[in-house]
């Protein structure tokens, strides 16, 4: 919960991508979703877990586009992408640090990434807002470094300020881009107003798709 940490600063955003087997028969993200609410059984999707990112996004993204999308949850992402790339399942959401590199050897295809703009690595894969869907791109995957609420804050503000003044390093900055991470800086204040508001968003959103963890 919130109120048992206190944010420190905020480092990184990841981009997700869409992906699908390289012989998929989907070429396009709304081909996919034509598909979707065509068939009756249900597209079979992964996720890494059930009630984890991945999972969730793809209720969200039901609820609001329509489809039928049939749920096989995995134990991490590993797992799932060796079963997508064998075509047992038909598409999952994953972050880039793990699904790049499936796409880039042509393991995988990419319909779609959630980022704020396109990757330099996959230039032909657009963003959920270019397609226009706005309201479920602004999903990307963050990382960031907190502290147990009640740490004195003169001792957060330095660590952030050391934490921030380390990702702007030449070669913090290379290094997060061989991995598709995005530097995102914020500082302990920002960071704080930021986790708050994503426990009032994503716990909206397990409410609304009345996702339990068994």
């Amino acid at each position: 919960m919130p109120s048992d940490f206190v944010g420190v600063a905020r480092l990184t955003r990841t981009p997700v991508l869409m992906v699908v087997p390289a012989d998929s028969p989907y070429r396009s993200f709304d081909g996919l979703i034509r598909e979707a609410r065509r068939r009756d059984q249900g597209i079979l999707y992964g996720s890494q877990g059930t009630g984890l990112g991945s999972h969730l996004f793809t209720e969200l993204m039901q609820r609001q586009l329509g489809g039928r999308f049939t749920h096989v949850p995995y134990k991490g992402s590993v797992p799932a992408l060796i079963d997508l790339a064998s075509a047992r399942i038909e598409f999952m959401w994953d972050n880039a640090v793990t699904s790049g590199p499936y796409v880039r050897d042509g393991r995988l295809r990419a319909l779609a990434v959630r980022a704020t703009k396109r990757m330099p690595d996959f230039p032909e894969v657009p963003t959920l807002a270019e397609l226009g869907h706005r309201q479920l791109n602004d999903s990307m995957l963050w990382g960031g470094v907190v502290v147990r609420a009640g740490t004195p804050p003169v001792i957060v503000q330095r660590i952030g300020e050391e934490l921030l003044a380390a990702l702007r390093h030449p070669v913090t900055v290379t290094r997060f881009a061989e991995l598709y991470l995005e530097a995102a800086p914020q500082g302990p204040a920002e960071f704080q107003r930021f986790i708050v508001s994503e426990d009032e968003r994503w716990g909206r959103a397990v409410r609304e798709t009345g996702i339990r963890i068994e």
